[in-house]
């Protein structure tokens, strides 16, 4: 067989494989399903929405202490479920289902099956949230309409609940596998498009964030461009230099994938070298970083 040939037959095995892995991917209760009507709250009711909110806040402070970050995660829900308009509680419940998942649960092998559910539940609450936040987008996909094309009707007050939906999905289905990972690939990439086009700085740049894992972590067939990925990591580092995720990040897949030992080691020994609250709001993201980190440093020789 000419080379031609032998290339296309290889193409077409390459995308014979991937349709059939995606057919066989993890599927998911959505929860656009039901529509979102304001409570009006009166009496008692308003009262325990109200603490519910206040709770919430308060543990969220202190979310270091997972046991705080629990009950986060508990209030805010709690306020979400007794008005279910309240989309910027179930925006909260979303983002304390991941840092959980993320920041803890992720140390615990023995607790695979409480990460998986948990970021599930963070997309949950994140679909909630963009269906109390515009009825127009929830009948869109209610309707039929893609998630990752109903998105352009979202607003920017709207872009915290697209980002917890798509980085929730996307360590959902990083840890349900190859076919889940390529089922979601292209609804998490625009989602993450429509964030850096309402709020390119939301979350210290978590597009120019998730552009520069992804670049670094897909193989070239499917987009992976180790340059792109490298911009888009400088981008958020320049912007915010001590948010310590994206130096994880980069470390983890760009310098892993370049082979650059002494890039790797740049990056985690800034991360562990800046002060925990250097960025006192995400002072408790940050320790989870660090971890990361340690554990990374840990792998050096495996790795390189």
């Amino acid at each position: 067989m000419k080379p031609m040939k032998l290339l296309l037959a290889a193409s077409l095995l390459t995308a014979t494989f991937a349709l059939s892995l995606a057919g066989c991917a993890a599927k998911r209760a959505s929860g656009f399903d039901t529509r979102v009507k304001r409570v009006e709250l009166t009496g008692p009711q308003l009262a325990q929405y109200e603490a519910a909110r206040k709770d919430a806040a308060a543990a969220w402070a202190v979310r270091d202490d997972v046991a705080k970050a629990e009950v986060a995660l508990a209030k805010y829900q709690e306020a979400a479920t007794l008005q279910p308009a309240d989309w910027e509680s179930w925006t909260m419940a979303s983002r304390a289902a991941y840092y959980i998942a993320d920041g803890f649960l992720q140390f615990e092998p023995t607790k695979r099956k409480e990460y998986l559910e948990l970021h599930n539940q963070g997309v949950t609450f994140a679909e909630k949230a963009l269906a109390a936040y515009s009825d127009d987008f929830a009948a869109r996909v209610r309707a039929g309409t893609k998630v990752e094309d109903a998105v352009e009707v979202i607003g920017e007050p709207g872009v915290g609940p697209l980002y917890w939906y798509a980085t929730n999905l996307g360590k959902w289905s990083n840890a349900m596998g190859f076919a889940t990972r390529l089922k979601n690939k292209d609804r998490i990439f625009k989602v993450v498009t429509r964030v850096a086009d309402l709020n390119a700085d939301y979350f210290y740049a978590a597009a120019d964030r998730y552009f520069g894992a992804f670049y670094a972590i897909a193989p070239a067939f499917a987009g992976g461009d180790l340059d792109k990925s490298l911009e888009h990591f400088k981008k958020a580092t320049e912007r915010y230099p001590y948010y310590l995720s994206t130096h994880v990040l980069l470390a983890e897949f760009y310098a892993t994938k370049r082979q650059d030992k002494d890039l790797f080691k740049k990056e985690l020994e800034f991360v562990l070298s800046v002060p925990d609250n250097a960025i006192p709001e995400v002072t408790a993201e940050n320790k989870v970083e660090k971890a990361k980190a340690k554990r990374l440093m840990d792998k050096i020789d495996d790795l390189f």
